[in-house]
């Protein structure tokens, strides 16, 4: 009788297996154009039904995709591991990238721009193994969109550009669309207004001629942006692009709209209406710090603008301050998130062994009922080894948290010592401020200036403090600037070792420019031909080397 039930038991759930699978395929079928439908679908799937590794997998993966086109942002990364867990060793290189694209997201959405990174990267390396061109354009968007929020715009420019290339070739007309407005904003980010305007254009002339209002609004606000901007402003046109959009596209005024509509109207003289916007806003930033940023940023636009200096100075250092904390915060926390999540899927995995013993036992107890008492001894030995195991991985936990909690130490100690080092830096900033107040003459002012910008760069190309960078980084890193000039498998120029310093410590290939003095396509050969060099030598410290080298 119960060797009938176990039967039973195991055709349903092949039953339930087989059923739910062909529901999965059809859902893969109109995802992309019925998200609605999909989602509606996949919440009627019963946990019953769900009764293989598998099948979970794809459940994971295909009810995250369904929320991210439903624009439904979770930064709940629960679900999509139980994917990216099956998919790392199983299942397809598709199967993977999107598992790795879409835990992206989830990191995105969360604000952990590292791990968001890491996932995006990997996403990326299975898309290159199966040519799929169109989720490396999603996947260059996501990179740019995360080094736009962290107010990297040089790297992020380039991703913009790697993500229009990529719909180009993949045909997808729509978001090549979008990406040509992508590019417009990117470069109005840098200052390029001519090359942002030609993009604004065309991507309006696009919008007004496949009657896209959703990219017509996006291209017009921007442009709007663009016109208060640039060298020779035009507040006045502005806002008479904000006025077309609210009352013939009854389209209301986000608080970044109100940010450029409070600057055009300072640009036109009405500084009473410009600070009443900005003071309409303050109150809805919220912890939005990148909201705050450009709040702050457009503060010291105004307060220039109306020849408020000592304010305008004020305001351009609390928004330098709230820029640097979000580059900071994204720099630093990706050795403890890392560590941190590692501890978790320990701990997943330690219950997951606890259950499986439980499921295991039931079962041999039921067989203990139609055995000899031989297999109950069997049986209870088994028991206590698992238990002796149990014990064993509970001890591990604990000493895999102290180790995190002396990281964690180490870290703080590294993070403190580095931003010592370039603090002083910060002081050369100072120079060009009392330059630009000595001098009232404008002519006069922009030599000065100019000038004291050039002594600038000069001290900090010319910086000796590579004995002390050295020093830090071997005391937290593990020797590794000592092991890396000792390495008889690997032999560098001086200014090779000062770029994998710069590197070691996580600057940006932006910061790394302003230091050695060389050019940023300079800075991505140097980089490029060094990480070639270390991954393929035989040196015993390669490891080392490629695992800090943060920044990509």
């Amino acid at each position: 009788m119960l060797l009938l039930i176990i039967a039973v038991s195991l055709m349903t759930s092949c039953h339930f297996n087989t059923r739910v699978a062909g529901k999965f395929r059809d859902i893969e079928g109109y995802l992309a154009e019925r998200p609605d439908s999909a989602l509606t679908e996949l919440e009627e799937i019963r946990e019953k039904e769900l009764s293989s590794q598998r099948n979970r997998a794809k459940y994971a993966l295909l009810y995250s995709m369904a929320l991210d086109k439903n624009y439904i942002d979770t930064a709940d990364d629960s679900l999509i591991n139980i994917a990216v867990g099956y998919y790392k060793d199983k299942g397809t290189s598709k199967d993977r990238m999107l598992a790795y694209y879409y835990l992206g997201r989830v990191y995105q959405n969360g604000g952990n721009y590292t791990q968001a990174i890491v996932a995006f990267t990997n996403a990326l390396d299975n898309a290159e193994c199966i040519n799929d061109i169109f989720y490396k354009g999603l996947i260059y968007r996501g990179l740019a969109d995360i080094y736009g929020l962290t107010f990297n715009d040089q790297e992020k420019l380039r991703y913009r550009q790697l993500e229009y290339d990529a719909f180009v070739e993949a045909g997808a007309t729509r978001h090549t669309d979008f990406a040509i407005k992508q590019l417009a904003s990117s470069y109005t980010e840098i200052h390029n207004f001519e090359k942002g305007g030609e993009y604004y254009n065309q991507a309006i002339e696009i919008a007004k001629e496949k009657r896209d209002t959703a990219l017509l609004l996006e291209s017009l606000l921007g442009y709007a942006h663009l016109l208060t901007l640039k060298d020779s402003p035009e507040p006045g046109q502005a806002l008479s692009i904000y006025s077309y959009v609210a009352d013939t596209l009854k389209r209301p005024m986000s608080l970044y709209d109100k940010i450029t509509w409070a600057t055009a109207y300072s640009k036109l003289g009405h500084n009473d209406l410009a600070q009443k916007t900005i003071d309409e806003i303050r109150p809805y930033i919220g912890e939005d710090k990148t909201l705050l940023a450009i709040v702050t940023l457009n503060e010291y636009n105004i307060a220039k603008d109306l020849g408020y200096y000592k304010d305008a100075v004020g305001f351009l250092y609390e928004s330098i301050k709230i820029q640097d904390s979000l580059y900071y915060s994204a720099l630093n926390n990706s050795i403890t998130a890392a560590q941190r999540d590692y501890i978790k899927q320990q701990l997943e995995h330690e219950k997951y062994k606890a259950r499986s013993s439980r499921t295991i036992a039931a079962l041999i107890i039921i067989s203990l009922l139609l055995m000899v008492s031989i297999i109950g001894y069997g049986f209870y030995r088994y028991i206590k080894k698992k238990n002796y195991e149990m014990s064993n991985g509970l001890s591990m936990l604990e000493d895999a948290r102290r180790l995190l909690l002396q990281n964690e130490q180490k870290m703080s100690g590294f993070s403190q010592k580095i931003g010592q080092l370039y603090r002083t830096k910060l002081e050369l900033i100072g120079g060009i401020c009392e330059k630009f107040y000595e001098h009232e003459n404008i002519g006069k002012r922009q030599t000065f200036v100019y000038r004291e910008v050039e002594s600038v760069i000069d001290k900090l190309s010319a910086d000796n403090e590579s004995p002390l960078l050295e020093a830090i980084l071997n005391e937290y890193k593990d020797d590794i600037v000592s092991k890396l000039k000792n390495d008889s498998e690997l032999k560098f120029k001086h200014n090779d070792y000062l770029l994998l310093e710069y590197w070691f410590v996580g600057f940006s290939p932006t910061v790394m420019s302003l230091l050695l003095g060389k050019e940023i396509d300079v800075i991505y050969n140097m980089r490029s031909r060094i990480r070639a060099k270390i991954r393929n030598s035989n040196s015993k410290y390669k490891d080392l080397y490629m695992q800090n080298m943060l920044n990509d």
